[in-house]
């Protein structure tokens, strides 16, 4: 015999399911042992659900990565790496609590304001410990054959690194380097005047350096860029296409007068 709720499924996965009633009535105490026992009626031996929550608000993100909100203690539970991401700069998780915040309390009418603050404070950093990564000396860092292992060991070999070791890194700019992209290669041939100057543009030299080095001269783009890169993660609720990308290059006009408002 089939039973029939009509219920309204509002996420789910391999070995989950979270729904809520039609007419989004609160379920009782007892309907909720009720529908456990019902669910579980229909499992094959060895399979058992148990109840992970009674929600008063679910946010789906994506598969796996919800946010939620208790109907009893108005605990907040976040579910999903994404969302969850210790390796994130303090700052950006901080941000991301305000977005979780905002969205449970108010729908997110405030999540626009939350991205102009943070994206400010990225231009004007004053605690350079809000914005720091922590990375693990690893044998691929000690011995880097890719760009970013590269880059990590190029800020602490000096620390005289072994594995295992951890160090604060921020994203800073080093002084300038040619642009090796537009240099000519050599097997190449280039109908160039005379008097062409060739000479390869001078780029911005973006490196890591460690936390104690820092005296002002962090990435601020990187930083936008990031601040950008965390609201997306966002982009299945929210429409990411009506916030400004204030790293672009067209948008620094934009930028600046945000960052003066």
């Amino acid at each position: 015999m089939s039973i029939t709720h009509n219920f309204n499924v509002t996420g789910g996965d391999t070995d989950s399911i979270a729904f809520n009633k039609a007419d989004g009535s609160p379920f009782s105490e007892e309907e909720q042992q009720s529908l456990i026992d019902e669910i579980n009626s229909l499992m094959p031996n060895m399979i058992e659900y148990e109840s992970d929550g009674y929600f008063e608000k679910m946010i789906v993100i994506k598969a796996k990565n919800y946010i939620m909100k208790c109907a009893d203690s108005g605990e907040i539970t976040l579910k999903g790496s994404s969302i969850r991401d210790s390796k994130k700069e303090p700052a950006l998780r901080e941000m991301m609590d305000e977005f979780i915040t905002d969205l449970l309390d108010t729908d997110g009418q405030n999540i626009t304001e939350i991205y102009h603050k943070y994206t400010k404070e990225a231009m004007n950093i004053e605690d350079m410990s809000r914005w720091v990564t922590k990375k693990s000396v690893t044998k691929a860092v000690l011995s880097p054959t890719r760009t970013n292992e590269q880059k990590v060991m190029d800020a602490i070999q000096h620390r005289e690194p072994r594995e295992g070791d951890k160090f604060l890194l921020y994203s800073a700019i080093d002084g300038q380097k040619p642009d090796v992209k537009k240099v000519p290669k050599i097997d190449e041939c280039y109908y160039c005047p005379l008097n062409k100057d060739i000479t390869p543009k001078l780029v911005d030299n973006r490196v890591l350096k460690c936390l104690d080095e820092w005296d002002g001269n962090e990435d601020k783009i990187h930083y936008v860029k990031r601040v950008h890169s965390t609201l997306k993660i966002l982009e299945t609720i929210l429409d990411i296409d009506s916030f400004i990308k204030y790293a672009n290059k067209s948008n620094s006009k934009l930028l600046e007068e945000l960052v003066s408002e």
